[in-house]
């Protein structure tokens, strides 16, 4: 779940949150759950943009495999902001 608001991280900007994408990795294998993952922030991308937004930020809480997670946000076009990620 989505929200869309502003917050200072540049001016004028508006912010699409995410606080959780999960895709399940035993049940859709490594690649399509990196696929659908991929597809799930470009449909947050979207669904903010169609509000007014100018940017999406997605939290990252994840402990695990840190690397992977880096790379999958990065290949949407995010980049690293501390804890988080904006697209």
């Amino acid at each position: 779940m989505g929200a869309t608001g502003e917050i200072i991280i540049g001016e004028e900007e508006i912010i699409t949150t995410v606080h959780a994408i999960g895709v399940d990795v035993g049940y859709c294998g490594m690649l399509l759950s990196g696929k659908t993952f991929l597809r799930l922030v470009q449909a947050v991308k979207t669904w903010g943009e169609a509000r007014g937004g100018t940017r999406t930020l997605v939290h990252v809480t994840t402990g695990t495999n840190l690397k992977a997670t880096d790379r999958l946000m990065r290949a949407s076009g995010a980049k690293c902001i501390g804890g988080g990620y904006v697209a």
